[in-house]
């Protein structure tokens, strides 16, 4: 072990086994996250970004001060993750839905751009994904009375690459 705590004996110090479990996580899989936070590049359908990227959200369109678009969406670019058969481990999002609204994000993804398939189910926030691909596409759709809209301030995409699948050099 590499200096994460004390050995007495045969018995193995709380740290020695976080890190014995730490080092078998890190071989089976390498974890990287994604921000796809980049709101200024989609297709927009009665919904506007609002902000700069450090802190961009989406809404249902401002029609006049205090009245908004009662339904629309958002629909992300595809992206290219570089990496075929790509596993995608959860989602992590920030939405404020107030009284009177529904917000609802799905994605899809594909080793294909031009063959996307079927969006998923409505997805929660921290939700494991079963889906896999190089390429990855999210969107948002929106609703609310017209006095109020739901706003999603981020959107991240958890996406873990296994080891071995790199030392090989499988993408």
């Amino acid at each position: 072990m590499i200096g994460l705590g004390a050995k007495t004996g045969n018995n193995v110090s709380t740290a020695d086994s976080k890190y014995a479990q730490l080092t078998s996580d890190v071989v089976n899989r390498v974890i990287e996250w994604h921000n796809l936070i980049n709101f200024n590049a989609g297709t927009y359908n009665n919904t506007e970004v609002i902000g700069d990227n450090s802190n961009a959200k989406i809404q249902l369109k401002e029609i006049t001060p205090g009245t908004y678009e009662t339904s629309g969406n958002y629909t992300s670019n595809i992206f290219d993750t570089g990496i075929f058969l790509l596993e995608y481990d959860m989602i992590k999002f920030e939405l404020l839905i107030p009284a009177n609204t529904t917000a609802v994000i799905k994605c899809r993804s594909s080793d294909d751009s031009g063959n996307m398939g079927d969006w998923s189910a409505a997805l929660s926030n921290n939700q494991e994904l079963t889906c896999s691909g190089r390429y990855i596409q999210w969107k948002i759709d929106m609703t609310g009375d017209g006095t109020v809209t739901p706003e999603l301030n981020s959107l991240d995409l958890i996406f873990c690459k296994k080891l071995q699948n790199i030392i090989e050099g499988n993408q």
